[in-house]
């Protein structure tokens, strides 16, 4: 969540497939099409904040010879980000036949690279839908669908390249990997801890999980980031956007909780046609995984 056609993804990844011009300097959540003031602003920040080790982190990668399997692991041993989950619990996820992963949003990038990191030690067959600029690094080429958040002509017809796509590797028996509140938990009021919320689960996945008749796996990430995104937040959308890069560098060197809910059968679900009914079970039975965190 390639580039638009996403042709059967090839497994054997190299440095040359994987892009070795490709220095991590295009990532960045300036989009092309914002205007230049905004661009500027957005990359000034991400400098000031964490593009340099990005770019490091990038390198890292480059030279562990990396595969749409391993970065996810890789990754979090650069940051030394240590997962917490119950194996057990892991071991549920079907190993084929048309699966949907989902999960809250609380930090950005870093649930990110958990969840990719989980899904993959038991899912070769694992497409991702993310925001387009993130959909730009080579190495994942195949394994991302971009979703674009803008209504121009182009954002729609990437949109709908990407339902398209997903209709039709969920029909082969893939495992699609997806967040479906889009965007990072926020704070209504970042002086108010109890004030996290979700973005509003999106619908896109009902219609798929019923023609695909999907299993769905619901995670839920315990924690938030830190009063300084949601500071950020507040202020306005572009510093919120620029501070994306500084919560992944301050999860460095912590254990993140993961808790892998009960697999939910389709059969659970076939009786549930109304979209926000579905929905609001699917973020329901996601959301009391809060309860449950796995030992330590």
């Amino acid at each position: 969540m390639g580039e638009n056609g996403f042709p059967a993804h090839d497994l054997r990844a190299t440095k040359k497939s994987a892009g070795m011009g490709y220095k991590g300097r295009e990532f960045s959540y300036a989009s092309p099409r914002d205007p230049w003031y905004k661009k500027g602003f957005i990359r000034l920040m991400e400098w000031v904040v964490g593009r340099p080790f990005l770019y490091r982190m990038y390198r890292k990668l480059n030279d562990m010879e990396a595969t749409p399997q391993n970065v996810w692991g890789h990754g979090l041993d650069i940051l030394d980000i240590k997962v917490n989950y119950d194996e057990d619990q892991l071991d549920k996820i079907p190993p084929s036949g048309p699966t949907i992963v989902v999960a809250n949003h609380p930090f950005g990038i870093a649930d990110g690279g958990m969840l990719g990191h989980l899904v993959t030690r038991k899912r070769d067959d694992f497409f991702i839908l993310v925001n387009e600029i993130i959909s730009r690094v080579p190495l994942l080429k195949g394994h991302m669908l971009p979703v674009e958040f803008s209504q121009t002509e182009e954002g729609k017809k990437i949109n709908q390249n990407t339902k398209d796509q997903t209709t039709k590797r969920l029909n082969n028996g893939d495992c699609l990997i997806i967040f479906p509140g889009g965007g990072v938990a926020t704070r209504s009021n970042p002086f108010k801890r109890d004030s996290l919320s979700e973005y509003k689960w999106r619908y896109f996945i009902c219609d798929r999980i019923h023609e695909a008749k999907c299993t769905v796996v619901p995670m839920y990430f315990h924690g938030e980031n830190s009063f300084w995104f949601h500071f950020g937040s507040w202020i306005h959308v572009n510093l919120r956007m620029s501070m994306l890069l500084r919560e992944l560098k301050n999860k460095r060197n912590k254990t993140l909780d993961v808790t892998i809910g009960d697999p939910i059968p389709y059969s659970t679900m076939e009786g549930i046609k109304d979209k926000v009914e579905l929905i609001n079970f699917i973020e329901a039975q996601t959301m009391r995984l809060k309860d449950f965190p796995p030992k330590s």
